[in-house]
């Protein structure tokens, strides 16, 4: 897979009228923050071309990001298509993606799929918001984004490095955020009332995720199995009842846990460990992500009865 410098892909935005910027299903903070900061930072740097943003609203942090356009197959057949913060071509929230005359990818996840035509992709970076920082910043030769930018790509990096706490936060990772916090005054302090703060249903469904989990390999592995019923009773949508899977991060011999929602029949699942890779795991069954964070979907019950057998052999083999 040939990477492109953040030279060419200048020139590449430099030489189209049109972009779109696509990004993964069941978008979390640093899908939104990549895809949005991307947006806002095009549209400020070049007035004239036509940029837009696409995919579902849905998610837990919508309502810090713009609302994504409704745009025709012919814009996306006459358009760059830029795709941020997705690992696999079955993940991206829109499959029109194809359409477009050219396919950048920027993406911090292992390289498994090589459906672009020009990839800007690095596993060791904390966040896709980080990458697109970096490219801004090279860009622009460290000269400062707009308040609504920063805030975007702030909010991703946030969000997907757990408040800078994950093993891939570095010195790096803080210049670029401060880099970010240098543009524009962003409010940390309403920020994080933003992002922490969650209504009754939602404080009382992750009272009900404890109060329900199954512990096994002696609390080493935390499951739960979330039906239609349950979704409906607490007034979620089955992308927000996954995303709050790291509520049994706080278990401190907890060495794997999963989420499995039921949606139409099957299961979508949301799988995160501490201290060896699961990826693999995620990948046997449809799926990717990170080491220690990752997802798969539409399986049926059996499949996911497996999956939590290979999550298992695996917690005994790193022992």
């Amino acid at each position: 897979m040939a990477l492109l410098p953040s030279k060419q892909l200048i020139e590449l935005i430099e030489n189209h009228q049109s972009i779109v910027v696509f990004r993964h299903v069941n978008p979390d903070g640093d899908a939104y923050g990549s895809q949005w900061g991307l947006v806002q930072y095009l549209k400020d740097t070049y007035p004239e071309k036509n940029v837009y943003g696409v995919g579902q609203n849905n998610g837990s942090t919508r309502h810090l990001f713009p609302v994504p356009d409704l745009i025709s197959d012919d814009t996306i057949r006459d358009s760059l298509v830029i795709v941020v913060d997705t690992s696999n071509k079955e993940r991206i929230d829109d499959p029109r993606y194809v359409l477009g005359k050219s396919i950048v990818k920027i993406d911090h996840h292992p390289a498994v799929d090589d459906y672009a035509h020009f990839n800007l992709v690095n596993d060791s970076k904390s966040s896709a918001c980080e990458m697109v920082t970096e490219f801004i910043r090279a860009a622009t030769q460290d000269n400062p984004v707009s308040l609504a930018c920063a805030t975007y790509l702030f909010i991703g990096m946030k969000t997907d490095t757990l408040s800078f706490s994950t093993n891939k936060v570095n010195w790096q990772t803080l210049d670029n955020a401060t880099y970010l916090l240098k543009s524009g005054p962003i409010d940390l302090a309403q920020l994080s009332d933003e992002l922490m703060g969650v209504d009754d249903n939602i404080f009382d469904y992750v009272t009900y995720l404890r109060k329900n989990a199954v512990s096994d390999c002696e609390g080493q592995l935390i499951y739960v199995y979330i039906e239609p019923d349950i979704i409906e009773q607490y007034g979620l949508t089955s992308s927000t009842a996954k995303e709050y899977v790291n509520t049994f991060k706080q278990k401190k011999n907890a060495k794997a846990w999963a989420i499995f929602v039921n949606e139409g029949g099957t299961y979508n699942v949301s799988l995160r460990s501490r201290g060896f890779a699961i990826n693999d795991i995620a990948a046997k069954y449809g799926g990717g992500g990170h080491a220690v964070a990752a997802a798969t979907r539409n399986l049926t019950h059996p499949q996911t009865i497996d999956l939590l057998d290979d999550l298992k052999k695996r917690i005994q083999s790193s022992q």
